[in-house]
């Protein structure tokens, strides 16, 4: 039977893959609360525009790939 135990560096590496994963989603977010308050309401915006403009493409990335 099998075991599917991870070793330490596989769980420090998940880690730190999570870590990174909220530091990218965050990082918009602490950039337009810190900003001057145009600077960051358009970068806010610029961010949010690109996200909802890539979002097809994952679908078809999505689709093509078969996940």
């Amino acid at each position: 039977m099998p075991s599917d135990t991870k070793t330490a560096r596989e769980r420090i590496e998940e880690a730190l893959r999570e870590i990174g994963v909220l530091l990218l989603a965050f990082a918009p977010l602490d950039a337009t609360v810190n900003a001057p308050r145009g600077l960051g309401i358009g970068f806010l915006l610029l961010f949010g525009g690109l996200g909802l403009c890539l979002s097809p493409w994952r679908c078809i990335w999505s689709a093509c790939v078969g996940r």
